[in-house]
């Protein structure tokens, strides 16, 4: 992946370079991510999708992730709405393969746990649907509420 990633680059600055264009800078934002969510337009405090939301904890998280200090082969959830930009967040859920490559803190957690998160496909919905449940969570369990 790394060499494919390489050879990409090289390949682009040499077209470049031949056709006299500027060199395209590649760009991560550390604190949004990358992916088509740019900023958060739903109401996340919505019991409709809070409870969509749980369901697919349940289903497709719960093996990995809980919601404590303690966690088994994952992160925590913890406070997981206070620490990162929900635009991130969701950004991560709908495209989770590519912020895996670029995401600086993700890759620190590939390293840690040994494993990478799979990509569960999640569309626009089912993403606004598990932050809707990780907003209520964080703002009920931890006080914030």
């Amino acid at each position: 992946m790394n060499n494919t990633v390489y050879f990409y680059f090289i390949f682009t600055l040499i077209s470049c370079k031949q056709n006299n264009n500027k060199i395209p800078i590649l760009t991560y934002d550390v604190n949004l991510g990358k992916g088509h969510f740019k900023q958060i337009n739903f109401n996340p405090n919505d019991s409709l999708l809070t409870k969509k939301g749980e369901k697919l904890f349940i289903k497709s998280c719960v093996p990995c992730h809980a919601y404590n200090t303690k966690h088994s082969n994952g992160p925590s959830w913890e406070g997981i709405t206070e620490r990162f930009h929900p635009v991130w967040i969701l950004n991560f859920m709908t495209n989770t393969e590519e912020m895996l490559n670029f995401d600086p803190y993700l890759q620190k957690q590939i390293k840690q746990y040994k494993l990478k998160m799979p990509s569960f496909n999640l569309d626009t919905n089912d993403a606004k649907a598990l932050y809707s449940f990780m907003y209520l969570k964080d703002n009920t369990l931890y006080g914030k509420n």
